[in-house]
């Protein structure tokens, strides 16, 4: 089922613009620079910023464990994409094919935990 603004508008007449901007790129599997919390395995409950992705895959780092430089494989059904918080620096970066420093990986997802 594809998705469109039209389909979002009839489940949720409130969403913001900022939303549908979002449900779009989620479409087109442009996750990078999300903030995203692990649904199964050993590492449930813990928040990671996606650094890669592929068809079925998505690659996390939570700039301790696991860095950019040695991502976590993990299957695309097993996290939840949290859709408050997305720096748009670091999606750059990782869209220009950059490496992230550890240190600003760690600070985001503190950043996001406070939140949460």
């Amino acid at each position: 089922m594809e998705w469109t603004e039209q389909k979002a508008r009839d489940t949720n007449k409130k969403r913001s613009v900022c939303e549908l901007e979002y449900m779009r790129n989620w479409n087109k599997n442009n996750m990078l620079g999300c903030m995203a919390v692990s649904l199964a395995g050993h590492d449930r409950n813990k928040i990671y910023v996606i650094v890669g992705e592929e068809e079925e895959y998505v690659y996390l780092a939570d700039g301790r464990g696991k860095t950019c430089r040695n991502p976590k494989k993990k299957n695309r059904k097993h996290i939840q994409i949290i859709k408050k918080y997305r720096d748009s620096g670091v999606a750059e970066k990782l869209l220009r094919g950059e490496s992230i420093d550890v240190s600003i990986i760690i600070q985001e997802v503190k950043a996001c935990q406070k939140q949460m």
